[in-house]
């Protein structure tokens, strides 16, 4: 919304200026033209109310872009707000994982790995996972 805020107040404001710089002869009509194009022949009451059009539209896009950067204003305090949730909630689940760590019997623990030279580098995450298994079942089957 804040882009097209800005193109509509640039678009409106440009055409205003060029159609200021192309038609400065004076009279009952004036022959607008731009670039060298017919546009209208118009009357001094059609101009005045073709430029309360181009004001609305310049005012209309003057308002988008305050609406577009109220609008990203909100959203980034919002997403201030959540991600300071988020802090806080990651810091009271490890204040909770110390505390049942230390709370928590050591019945036992995980047994090593031993490698062999014939275990390749895809096998040791799988050895690793299983030997923390056997840990865990003997930690909580006792």
């Amino acid at each position: 919304m804040l882009l097209l805020g800005v193109l509509l107040l640039g678009a409106s404001g440009a055409f205003i200026c060029l159609l200021i710089a192309y038609n400065s002869s004076g009279g009952p009509e004036y022959d607008v033209a731009m670039f060298g194009h017919h546009l209208a022949m118009v009357n001094a009451p059609r101009i005045f109310l073709a430029g309360i059009a181009l004001t609305l539209l310049f005012g209309l896009g003057g308002a988008m872009i305050m609406a577009g950067g109220a609008r990203a204003r909100g959203r980034r305090g919002e997403l201030r707000k959540v991600r300071a949730e988020a802090r806080q909630t990651a810091a009271e689940r490890d204040a909770l994982a110390k505390r049942l760590d230390k709370s928590a019997p050591e019945t036992g623990s995980a047994t090593p790995v031993v490698m062999s030279k014939a275990d390749t580098r895809r096998d040791a995450p799988v050895a690793a996972k299983q030997s923390v298994m056997t840990g865990l079942r003997r930690r909580f089957t006792s």
